[in-house]
């Protein structure tokens, strides 16, 4: 069936050529003839009056017509058809998913016991229903916390879905592969491990991040070395989902991802160890001010920014402002109001107020005024015609 589709997706545009050139043939060689006939038929030429005194070049011309305004109706009726199919299976695939999580509902919020699981069986008959049911269970399972998601765990096995991932795992197609996946990662289906491994160095981008994805989400326990080591590029959806899957991790092994050669891994490391408040880390984080990847030195002055407490780690983190994204440069002038150093504060604020963007001048201008009302003295009449005017926003916004 799958080779069929194949031909009837890729060459139908050479088939509907192919019936074109027939048509004109055989328009050719019967249309200027008053009757078609063969030992079984006669059928009288309806065209024949239009054509009978038409030769040469003008007759191949109305020929040509005739075949462009017969495929043109038949290509009419074939996108007629074609988009009522579709529509109606749309529909009725919608009104299966209705179904679906209308039974998985009811399921969950009426204590259903395994008999009452098994009455979802009648959804799930069809390889396709089976796909669709554990899809819709996985997303409620994502979704919720506790008894909720605890009672989606307990419907997936009771419904013998494993059986269903492993096929679907060891299948040759992507789409299937990336199901079972999801599933597993989702449902932290640990048997599966073996088969998922392999997966995070498969040579198909999509299947490899689904699988490390789904191996991290998997393990609870693991440290995380094995990305150290990992060459192949990581995506910013994986950098997110593996950061929320591990955040809670007891055993992370943070310095072996922050030696990794991967820039991605390196970064995680760094959003691991300030989620988790690992302080004792901030000279590790440190030296690696001057990455040479800017994801890694972005995540490194978000650390610092957390972590900071001493004169010299606001000192690096100054040095290097205008490395920083605006977010950040905003979350450092916050924080600046904690340094017990005022006058290292104030000149670094009256820094940004004289030489950065109008952004920034309100904002060190409003924290700045906020530690000392007399700057607000300074800066009404200033000379300078962009600090007057952040000035007067400032002063107009307070209003």
């Amino acid at each position: 069936m799958r080779f069929a589709g194949i031909y009837r997706r890729y060459l139908s545009p050479w088939v509907v050529v192919a019936i074109g050139v027939s048509v004109f043939a055989l328009m050719f060689i019967y249309l200027g003839q008053k009757d078609i006939k063969n030992q079984y038929f006669i059928f009288q030429n309806p065209a024949y009056s239009v054509v009978s005194h038409t030769h040469g070049w003008i007759y191949v011309v109305q020929a040509l017509i005739l075949v462009f305004v017969s495929i043109t109706i038949l290509e009419l009726f074939s996108v007629y058809t074609g988009t009522a199919r579709r529509l109606f299976t749309d529909k009725r695939g919608q009104k299966f998913n209705r179904d679906v999580l209308n039974r998985i509902m009811d399921y969950l919020t009426k204590e259903g016991s395994t008999a009452d699981a098994r009455k979802l069986t009648a959804l799930t008959k069809s390889k396709s229903g089976k796909i669709l049911f554990a899809n819709q269970l996985r997303i409620i399972a994502t979704l919720t916390k506790r008894k909720v998601r605890d009672d989606c765990i307990t419907l997936f096995h009771e419904m013998n879905f494993d059986d269903l991932v492993k096929k679907n795992l060891q299948s040759p197609y992507v789409r299937n592969k990336i199901f079972a996946l999801r599933v597993a990662g989702d449902f932290q289906l640990s048997e599966f491990n073996p088969s998922i491994a392999k997966y995070i160095y498969s040579k198909n981008d999509m299947v490899r991040s689904e699988a490390i994805q789904s191996y991290v989400k998997i393990n609870a326990d693991s440290d995380l070395n094995f990305l150290s080591d990992y060459t192949h590029s990581l995506s910013l959806l994986d950098f997110n989902v593996i950061v929320n899957a591990a955040k809670h991790f007891p055993n992370i092994h943070f310095e072996s991802l922050f030696s990794s050669h991967n820039a991605m891994v390196r970064a995680m490391g760094i959003r691991l160890a300030v989620m988790q408040n690992k302080v004792e880390l901030k000279l590790s984080i440190l030296r690696m001010m001057d990455d040479e990847s800017a994801i890694v030195r972005e995540e490194v002055y978000g650390a610092l920014i957390a972590f900071a407490s001493e004169i010299e780690d606001f000192e690096a983190l100054t040095s290097h402002f205008d490395d920083m994204s605006k977010n950040l440069q905003f979350k450092l002038i916050d924080v600046m109001e904690h340094v017990n150093e005022k006058n290292f504060v104030s000149s670094f604020l009256e820094e940004l107020i004289l030489k950065y963007p109008m952004e920034i001048k309100i904002k060190a201008m409003s924290n700045l005024i906020k530690m000392d009302i007399s700057f607000a003295l300074k800066y009404r009449n200033h000379e300078n015609e962009s600090i007057g005017n952040a000035y007067k926003h400032l002063t107009d916004f307070y209003l």
